[in-house]
């Protein structure tokens, strides 16, 4: 797929969830952590239009996440080390926010954080496993041999007419 076409899909999903939030009220919850909302039935039962928001949302940041590092080529280990950069600060931020009932961003913003982190923990797995069994573009001769003696002697080769 175009990563034009992408871009418009992430797009598309993040107005889509934010006009699920537009229709319902904020969650007001008290949860000890992000986790605790995640993995509970209870809460995914109970606000199951909120966990339909939460997990669009998480589906956009998980895309964006990886759309932008297909911009990189073939740099296995500096693509590891930026979504496993991002996928610890969303769940320390999600957790953070949770925690200490700061509400930064509303309470579905930082639970869908918290669920972007944990689905790229196997992006990041692959990506290493990745870096180490492809080898990179540096590792690979870039010459194609010695050049031809009239370029290097600044003659011009023979016309071969």
């Amino acid at each position: 797929m175009k990563k034009e076409y992408q871009l418009v899909f992430i797009v598309g999903l993040f107005l889509f969830a934010y006009i699920l939030d537009a229709i319902v009220d904020p969650m007001e919850l008290t949860l000890a952590t992000p986790y605790h909302y995640l993995f509970s039935q209870e809460y995914l039962f109970r606000y199951a239009f909120s966990t339909t928001s939460i997990v669009i949302k998480t589906a956009g940041l998980v895309w964006t996440t990886l759309w932008a590092v297909t911009f990189i080529e073939k740099k296995y280990a500096l693509k590891t080390g930026i979504v496993l950069v991002v996928s610890a600060l969303m769940q320390l931020y999600a957790l953070q926010d949770v925690a200490t009932d700061s509400h930064t961003v509303p309470l579905e913003w930082a639970l869908a954080f918290a669920l972007c982190g944990l689905l790229l923990i196997p992006v990041i797995v692959f990506y290493f496993f990745k870096n180490i069994f492809v080898p990179e573009a540096k590792n690979q001769p870039t010459d194609n041999g010695p050049l031809p003696e009239s370029v290097t002697s600044g003659q011009n080769p023979p016309n071969k007419n």
